[in-house]
């Protein structure tokens, strides 16, 4: 089963497509998958917000990325 998903653009339209084929395309660009249905590019991250064990990015737009736990090592080596 492929997993379908959202892709937010800065002009913050949305756009439908396969998750999977998207992180193929995207494996040559600064950035990296940080949960099951979520890749962030680097230069869109603003910060990161802590809620407990939970770590959260919050993007330039203001849209808040789950990190999963699977992906909380990877994210804080990358410096963030």
């Amino acid at each position: 089963m492929k997993k379908s998903g959202k892709w937010h653009k800065s002009s913050f339209s949305v756009i439908d497509f396969l998750f999977w084929d998207k992180l193929l395309e995207l494996q040559d660009y600064p950035g990296m998958q940080v949960h099951r249905s979520w890749w962030v590019a680097f230069a869109a991250i603003d910060r990161v917000k802590k809620q407990g064990r939970k770590t959260i990015l919050v993007m330039n737009n203001g849209i808040e990325v789950p990190v999963s736990r699977k992906y909380q090592a990877s994210v804080r080596e990358k410096g963030f």
